[in-house]
């Protein structure tokens, strides 16, 4: 009688914890209702400086290809082959004005395929001198938490540091 019924049980089991019934973020408007934190401040720098230091920064900290690793896509990680890429997704809203700025893994074996954004930031002028920045991380990646303080740190401060990256440092 186990073996009739065990086997079929255990498999979506065993599937659901190990992070295999993930549901895809598949753009970064998504994060606004699926996100595990958002947090928000004002930089008194302008809109165009906060933008491209932001960009700038996450290509530089969380672009990646790989090819036969682990790399972070939603609950889990997937082991890729080659044409998985983790890239920055930046989008010019409204020029001067807002921009979105996500991390997204591209290419990944269903069910994370072909995209799933998992950080996200919101880059908004609020005037001449003032930027508001929002940060957002997927629900189910907690371990990114650090994100927040990154972006923070990268608009206020001016440096372009990876520090914090977590599993998705280089």
């Amino acid at each position: 009688m186990l073996s009739r019924f065990g086997l079929p049980m255990m498999v979506p089991l065993c599937a659901l914890f190990a992070g295999c019934l993930h549901q895809a973020i598949s753009k970064p408007e998504d994060l606004s209702s699926s996100h595990d934190q958002v947090k928000s401040f004002v930089v008194q720098r302008p809109f165009d400086e906060v933008h491209a230091l932001v960009s700038r920064t996450a290509a530089k900290c969380y672009t990646k290809v790989s090819s036969g690793t682990a790399m972070p896509a939603g609950k889990s990680y997937v082991t890729t082959g080659t044409g998985i890429h983790r890239d920055i997704d930046d989008r010019l809203l409204d020029p001067g004005k807002s921009a979105i700025v996500a991390v997204v893994v591209r290419g990944g074996p269903p069910p994370f395929g072909p995209e799933d954004y998992f950080l996200r930031a919101d880059i908004k002028s609020v005037g001449p001198n003032e930027t508001e920045v929002t940060t957002y991380n997927a629900k189910p990646v907690k371990a990114q938490r650090a994100f927040h303080q990154q972006v923070h740190h990268w608009a206020v401060d001016e440096i372009e540091d990876c520090s914090g990256t977590g599993p998705f440092d280089r």
